[in-house]
């Protein structure tokens, strides 16, 4: 038995050993080098469209690309109120919601965790755009960087309002970084230099009628974020006058009592309240917001809230 074991090895030995390197090395294919890609303008349009796409898959949760049938973010700052109810045919069959709507939640439950979690996958997508891009280099690359600043605060905003303390991350986790809790005052911080800077490099919505403007970030929408942190850090004073520009800015309005109706649907979306919002076109030209978006965004900073 030996004697036929010890040929057929070097015969397998010989063979691997008789392969050309070069037909072993190939090239993956449909896939573009980190270091050749975060380069030209079109580049960069092309990583802001995936950090909105990361958006939509992490925190709109939509059902055709395989998430969860839920929008964990709307659930985890509505359900514990008044004003939704978790509910079934039978009491139980829904409890990863329930125990939100009638507080018996925890770290570890479902929609909390899910929430926490998606909001850092997205902000990867943020500083995979401000640690490859830098100013000055082209008035699309600053506008790119400033959404994607813009972003980033209202991710970090949106976990300081839930958790108090959560990690600051403004730049691309190595494996070596360990984050840990960071001071909620060094946070908003960081939130209102973020939206500061950003506003000097993007556009304004341009009229009430610009629904390209409300589908991505734009000043107003950095000013309306600014306004709301200087709220939350107790400075009136300057959230006075930040939030003055926006209602001043004559791009926002309520909306009239024949609007509210079909305020989500495909005939009346991005309208003259909306300040920002991912929504989703159905064949029925409607906007499914509770999978495709979550409203309180839509309406984040309208002419009406903002007064």
């Amino acid at each position: 038995m030996k004697k036929i074991i010890l040929p057929l090895a070097i015969c397998a030995a010989g063979l691997f050993a008789s392969c050309s390197q070069s037909r072993l090395d190939i090239d993956q294919k449909g896939v573009i080098p980190e270091e050749a890609f975060y380069i030209t303008d079109e580049d960069a349009e092309s990583a802001a469209t995936a950090m909105y796409h990361g958006f939509l898959t992490n925190m709109c949760t939509v059902k055709a690309l395989g998430a969860n049938i839920y929008v964990g973010y709307l659930f985890a700052f509505n359900l514990p109120g008044d004003d939704v109810y978790a509910a079934c045919k039978e009491y139980g069959n829904n409890d990863f919601q329930a125990c939100v709507d009638e507080f018996r939640f925890d770290p570890s439950s479902d929609i909390i965790s899910t929430t926490y979690r998606n909001l850092y996958l997205t902000n990867y997508y943020c500083n995979l755009i401000t640690d490859h891009f830098k100013y000055g280099e082209s008035s699309i690359k600053d506008r790119v960087i400033s959404e994607a600043r813009v972003m980033r605060a209202w991710i970090h905003m949106t976990l300081a309002i839930g958790w108090g303390t959560p990690p600051l991350v403004d730049h691309v986790l190595v494996g070596s970084d360990r984050p840990t809790n960071t001071p909620k005052a060094e946070t908003m911080k960081h939130i209102m230099e973020d939206l500061e800077t950003a506003a000097k490099y993007l556009p304004a919505r341009n009229g009430m009628d610009d629904k390209d403007g409300a589908v991505r970030m734009t000043r107003d929408a950095a000013l309306a974020f600014l306004g709301k942190a200087q709220v939350l850090t107790g400075d009136y004073a300057a959230a006075k006058i930040t939030l003055k520009k926006v209602i001043n800015s004559g791009n926002y309005s309520a909306l009239t009592e024949g609007q509210w109706y079909d305020t989500q649907t495909g005939f009346n979306k991005a309208n003259q309240a909306w300040m920002w919002a991912i929504c989703i076109d159905s064949e029925d030209n409607a906007v499914h917001t509770w999978e495709a978006f979550t409203p309180n965004m839509s309406t984040e900073c309208s002419t009406g809230t903002a007064d």
